[in-house]
């Protein structure tokens, strides 16, 4: 785990690349792209490494075609539950774009 996100940004790693078990990998500023069989899921490390935040475009992403699954009828209906949930404090925003559950 790097210690920030720009120690990951400057690790000199290859931008491609393949992960134990053949799992293909690309890096993008301060994130990381991980395209496993069942879907891509992408991430941006935090100011202190950490992989726990989030966005709305993330998890649209992540949710892709299977927004019923998570009980959401549309990409706006996904939109505007998580705006209300930023509002009511149960997400914390970092100074950078990401989102953490409040502890």
């Amino acid at each position: 785990m790097p210690e920030s996100n720009l120690a990951w940004a400057c690790n000199g790693l290859p931008h491609k690349g393949i992960l134990p078990g053949g799992v293909p990998y690309f890096k993008h500023g301060y994130g990381c792209g991980v395209e496993f069989e069942t879907g891509l899921v992408d991430f941006d490390f935090g100011q202190s490494g950490e992989t726990n935040g989030f966005d709305f475009w993330r998890l649209a992403c992540f949710a892709g075609d299977r927004l019923s699954q998570y009980t959401f009828t549309s990409k706006e209906d996904l939109r505007e539950c998580f705006q209300s949930t930023v509002e009511s404090g149960a997400f914390v925003s970092s100074t950078y774009m990401l989102h953490y559950l409040r502890k």
